[in-house]
């Protein structure tokens, strides 16, 4: 991936988010954005799907913003409560 102001908000959230750094990083992929209407909050967002794959499992650090985290596998994802249309945004990664 080529270096820019994507690529550094990328690196600004894996750090801020979750501890991960850049030398944990294999690669990243940026895909095509795309515009979601999120009616319950009458608000359109523009998502940046990423997909980063890393080295190594790290130690997860989480952040003020989050209280616990559970890696799953895609298919489990209807288990669990999560943003809007994060299975469209995974599908785009993924496949």
């Amino acid at each position: 991936m080529k270096s820019g102001p994507i690529k550094e908000k990328i690196l600004e959230e894996l750090r801020e988010e979750i501890n991960v750094d850049e030398d944990n990083i294999r690669f990243i992929e940026v895909k095509d954005s795309y515009k979601l209407k999120d009616s319950k909050i009458n608000k359109t967002w523009i998502v940046h799907p990423v997909l980063v794959e890393l080295k190594e499992k790290p130690e997860i650090k989480l952040d003020w913003e989050h209280t616990e985290f559970r890696w799953i596998k895609p298919e489990e994802l209807n288990n669990y409560d999560f943003v809007t249309d994060l299975d469209k945004t995974l599908k785009k990664v993924l496949f």
